[in-house]
């Protein structure tokens, strides 16, 4: 994963790139931080895009999808903050129109949530959807419990970029690990692509790499 997003950059210094927040991606960033600090990989022209945030957490919230980024990433490489957007409550609406008049993502590296989630498009999301504000599953509120301290903290909403805005990407790079991702891994690869598995809609694209452990793949 990190080859590919090396060579990215390497062809297009100033490509822009989504980047998810979570467990998922930390080794992958561990990688990239140390091809930069081996002077392997630069961002100093890159354009990030963070993937989520979360509604009414601050992005100075350690438990923010900002924050989480930045620590991985951003604040131990030379990206530029300048170069970067974060999904907000003031800049949904035009966050599209953002991406297009910036070209359209190079490229979407994606976690994968146990229901087929990507982003924070939960199962019904319809694939035309731009980038909302998206009411949480129980499912995802539960994943969040043990990070926020409580049920009664975990957000309701977060706003994340939209399945059309995904998969409308030059490149997309989906990662999924452990037994509890191999559902979604199995039907990511051979449910129909309708609403109820938001993943199966990556069927679409022809430009998605896959990167599964063993767990993840048990199903197929």
């Amino acid at each position: 994963m990190a080859d590919i997003i090396t060579r990215t950059v390497a062809e297009k210094p100033d490509a822009l790139i989504a980047l998810p927040a979570g467990r998922t991606p930390e080794a992958l960033y561990k990688e990239l931080v140390k091809r930069y600090e081996e002077g392997k990989l630069s961002f100093s022209s890159a354009r990030l895009v963070l993937l989520t945030e979360f509604e009414g957490i601050p992005p100075s919230d350690e438990k923010s999808c900002t924050a989480s980024l930045k620590s991985r990433l951003i604040d131990r490489t030379d990206v530029q903050l300048s170069n970067c957007i974060f999904p907000s409550a003031e800049n949904l609406d035009r966050l599209d129109e953002m991406l297009s008049l910036s070209g359209g993502l190079d490229l979407v590296v994606l976690g994968l949530g146990p229901a087929g989630q990507i982003a924070y498009n939960e199962p019904t999301t319809q694939f035309s959807s731009p980038s909302h504000r998206q009411k949480l599953s129980p499912g995802t509120c539960r994943s969040l419990v043990e990070l926020y301290g409580g049920e009664l903290n975990v957000p309701v909403y977060a706003y994340t970029l939209g399945i059309r805005t995904i998969v409308s990407a030059k490149n997309i790079v989906v990662m999924a690990f452990g037994e509890e991702k191999a559902d979604a891994v199995f039907k990511m690869l051979y449910a129909r692509d309708d609403s109820l598995v938001p993943a199966a809609f990556l069927q679409i694209p022809s430009n998605v790499t896959v990167y599964a452990d063993a767990g993840a793949a048990s199903k197929l």
